[in-house]
């Protein structure tokens, strides 16, 4: 998680998000890619720190924990719009719901200069995803 990105050109590619288009209330949407095989995720804020997840409900692998506009953040807690179940925002743990105890796939990021870039090795790329 401690990749220097700096204003390296060669890093746009790792580049997801301003820290201003993480709503305070929500996720913002993105997708990572690995070898052509492509993974929606989400950046979650919890206080300073910028947290991102797979964007599927350990319930259920092929949920996705919003509706395209990015999950719902309650009391610092992600909402899965199809069962409810709550994730903490710090750690991705779910507190309420039918995957209580269990954890968000994480994907390792890092703020620098007002910008978050992916710093998760297993992928090459990333890039937001716009509303649909």
């Amino acid at each position: 998680m401690g990749t220097d990105t700096g204003s390296d050109p060669a890093l746009e590619h790792r580049r997801i998000a301003t820290l201003d288009e993480i709503p305070p209330n929500g996720t913002l949407r993105f997708e990572v890619e690995a070898s052509g095989y492509r993974i929606e995720a989400i950046l979650c804020r919890a206080g300073e720190t910028v947290l991102a997840w797979e964007n599927a409900c350990p319930h259920e692998a092929d949920v996705k924990l919003d509706r395209g506009l990015g999950a719902l953040v309650t009391n610092e807690q992600i909402v899965c719009h199809k069962h409810g179940a709550q994730f903490n925002c710090d750690d991705g743990f779910c507190t309420r719901g039918p995957c209580r105890g269990e954890f968000l796939a994480p994907i390792a990021v890092a703020v620098e200069d007002g910008a978050v870039y992916l710093t998760d090795d297993r992928f090459d790329a990333c890039r937001p995803l716009g509303l649909y």
